[in-house]
């Protein structure tokens, strides 16, 4: 398969003797590494809020004040929802900068010929699909007029995660404890006065 770049500016050795293909090869091992670090901080961050909350709520249930004061249960649920609010913020953000390092390794996949992000970004949906496909057949004279065009292709590409979504519906499933378990003694006889 021929590169994107058809006529080519760069020479296949530049001027202190290094292979640019290995100087590519090199750049997008990085960028993957960087990639992986992101979604790591992104699963320590959820981790450190889950434990955080499971704390904070152990200590409130098991304090027999705590439990007879509502002020002290809503303050407890308030401050555990601030905390997963300003995770899921800062996860949002996090994917943010990790969808943006995929342009460049499109550039990357295209000058070496590689295939893996390509293959698994054009599999996430049509809309992906259809932003992988338009860099496919773009053109260039060289590797900055390549990276220009296949980063504005990506202005298009939705900036939604099919991984981080996974995560909101934990922390949903987390805020719906944070709100029930505490109050679940005036639920449970709101409930028993309706059934009567």
């Amino acid at each position: 398969m021929n590169s994107p770049i058809e006529r080519s500016t760069l020479s296949d050795v530049d001027l202190t003797g290094t292979n640019r293909g290995q100087v590519y090869h090199f750049e997008y091992t990085n960028i993957h590494n960087h990639r992986l670090a992101l979604i790591r901080r992104v699963d320590r961050w959820h981790q450190i809020a889950y434990a955080a909350i499971f704390v904070l709520f152990s200590l409130m249930l098991g304090s027999e004040t705590v439990r007879s004061d509502v002020q002290l249960r809503l303050g407890a649920s308030l401050l555990g929802s601030l905390f997963l609010g300003f995770v899921m913020v800062y996860s949002k953000r996090l994917d943010n900068g990790v969808v943006r390092l995929y342009p460049r390794l499109v550039t990357l996949e295209l000058i070496l010929d590689y295939h893996f992000w390509r293959d698994y970004l054009g599999a996430l949906g049509n809309r992906e699909a259809k932003v992988v496909e338009k860099c496919e057949s773009e053109t260039a004279d060289n590797s900055t007029e390549l990276n220009d065009k296949v980063t504005k292709n990506f202005k298009r590409f939705p900036f939604v995660h099919r991984y981080l979504a996974r995560l909101f519906v934990a922390d949903t499933i987390v805020l719906f404890a944070i709100w029930t378990l505490p109050f679940y003694p005036e639920v449970r006889l709101l409930l028993s006065a309706a059934a009567a």
